[in-house]
């Protein structure tokens, strides 16, 4: 719905309009399955975020960080 300028998520390259398949191949169907993935092992690190964008699918790298 939105993506906070600055954060990993835009610096990865993600828009608001965008909708995530899948981190790292693991599908996504709700908001808690990706905030599973993106703690622990995967932060600090890159991770292949695939979204659907205007009807087409794309691959993007997000590096996930510690929130203050």
């Amino acid at each position: 719905m939105s993506v906070i300028a600055g954060s990993p998520a835009a610096v990865g390259g993600l828009r608001p309009e965008d909708v995530i398949l899948d981190v790292d191949g693991t599908a996504i169907s709700t908001v808690g399955d990706l905030q599973r993935l993106m703690s622990g092992e995967r932060v600090g690190r890159d991770v292949t975020v695939r979204v659907l964008r205007n009807g087409s699918q794309l691959t993007v790298r997000v590096r996930p960080t510690e929130l203050s």
